[in-house]
C-alpha cells in the first residue's frame, strides 16, 4: 500500500469508484497464488474430522490453480470495465505500478517462506547481516566519511559515502564469520521443520540432508592467509556460507535501498510513510531485505541443501506427515 500510494492522485481516484478496490483485489489474488496451497493444505488436515469442510478443502486444494486463474481473470475484466476515457493513462499506469509492486514485495517475500522451513537460522543470519551492515555503514560514514574519497557513493543519496560502504562491508564479513558458530549452537535455530525432538529437546543434525554444515570440518588455509595462522583450521561450513551472505548484504543488497531512494526522489517523497516516527514506513525498513529473500532461497537450494535421492526424498515426505497419515500410509502396504 505504501508503494502504490506514491502514485495516488485524489482528484483522479474520487471519480473511479472501484479502482482502488481492484488494486487490493490483485493483492489478495497474489497472496492466494503464493500462499494459498500451503494454507489449504493445513486447513484440509485440520478439518479432516468435519466431513463437509474436509471435502470443500480437498476440492479447493485440488483445483486451486484454475480457481486462482479465474480470480485473476475476473480482476482483469473488472479493471477493463472500470476504464474511463478521461483517466485511461492514469489507470493503466496505476495497474502497471501495482503489478510491479506485487512482484517486488509479495513475490520476493514468498522466497523467504520457502527457506523458513529449513531452519530459523536462514532468516536470522542473512537478514540480520543486512541490519548490521546498515548500522555500521552509518557509523563508518560518520567517523570516516569523505576523508579519503570525496565523491558520494550514490548520486541520489549524497549522504552515502564510500568509507561507510567499504568499512561496513569489512565489519559485516568478520561479524558473519565469528558470530555464525554461536547461532549454530541453538537447536531451535538450525533445525528444519519436523526434525526437532520435543521429548528429548534436541535436534539431530544427521536427520536432515544439510546437517553437516553445522559440524566442524577441516579446511586448508589459502596461501596468502597462512602467514597469520596454521596450515589447516577447523571451522563450521556454515561460517563459509555466512561470509557469502555478508558479501551479498554488503555489496548487492544496498542497491535495493538505492532503488527505493530513486523511487522516492521521483515522487518527491522523503519516506514511503510515517508509521515509524523518524524512520518512515515499513518499506523504508525492508527495502534492502527484498533482494536478500531471493538470494537466500537460490543460495540455500543450490549450495547448502544436497539434492535428495528418491529414497531420501520419500523418507523426507513421510516425516512431514501427521501421525494419523503415517498409519494410513502403512495400512495400504500391509
Amino acid at each position: 500500500n505504501e508503494v502504490v500510494s506514491l502514485r495516488y492522485k485524489l482528484d483522479k481516484e474520487k471519480h473511479l469508484k472501484i479502482f482502488r478496490t481492484i488494486n487490493w483485489y490483485f493483492l489478495f489474488v497474489s497472496f492466494l497464488y503464493f500462499y494459498g496451497k500451503e494454507a489449504l493444505l493445513h486447513f484440509k488436515s485440520s478439518t479432516s474430522t468435519i466431513s463437509h469442510l474436509s471435502e470443500l478443502a480437498k476440492v479447493t486444494y485440488d483445483y486451486s490453480r484454475p480457481i486462482i486463474f479465474t480470480l485473476y481473470v475476473a480482476g482483469l475484466v473488472a479493471f477493463i470495465l472500470s476504464l474511463r476515457n478521461d483517466s485511461l493513462r492514469y489507470q493503466f499506469s496505476q495497474l502497471t505500478w501495482t503489478l510491479l509492486t506485487l512482484w517486488l514485495v509479495v513475490g520476493q517475500t514468498h522466497f523467504s517462506m520457502q527457506y523458513l522451513y529449513d531452519g530459523l537460522i536462514w532468516i536470522l543470519l542473512p537478514h540480520g547481516l543486512i541490519i548490521v551492515n546498515d548500522i555500521m555503514a552509518y557509523f563508518f560514514g560518520i567517523a570516516l566519511g569523505r576523508k579519503f574519497i570525496s565523491r558520494p557513493l550514490f548520486a541520489l543519496s549524497p549522504s552515502k559515502t564510500w568509507e561507510g560502504f567499504i568499512g561496513s562491508m569489512l565489519f559485516t564479513v568478520m561479524f558473519a564469520f565469528f558470530v555464525s558458530p554461536y547461532l549454530a549452537l541453538s537447536d531451535w535455530l538450525i533445525c528444519p521443520a519436523g526434525h526437532y525432538d520435543f521429548q528429548k529437546s534436541i535436534c539431530d543434525v544427521n536427520s536432515f540432508n544439510h546437517g553437516a554444515i553445522f559440524l566442524p570440518a577441516k579446511y586448508k588455509v589459502p596461501y596468502f592467509l597462512s602467514i597469520f595462522t596454521t596450515e589447516y583450521i577447523n571451522i563450521l561450513p556454515l561460517q563459509i556460507h555466512a561470509v557469502f551472505f555478508a558479501l551479498f548484504s554488503s555489496l548487492i543488497a544496498p542497491f535495493g535501498g538505492f532503488l527505493a531512494s530513486g523511487i522516492k526522489r521521483a515522487f518527491n517523497k522523503k519516506d514511503f510513510d510515517s508509521i515509524f516516527p523518524g524512520h518512515g514506513g515499513f518499506m523504508d525498513r525492508v527495502d534492502c531485505q527484498l533482494l536478500m529473500c531471493a538470494f537466500v532461497y537460490i543460495y540455500v537450494t543450490t549450495f547448502v541443501k544436497k539434492e535428495l535421492s528418491p529414497l531420501e526424498s520419500l523418507e523426507y515426505q513421510i516425516r512431514q506427515l501427521e501421525e494419523e497419515q503415517r498409519k494410513q500410509l502403512l495400512s495400504r502396504f500391509l
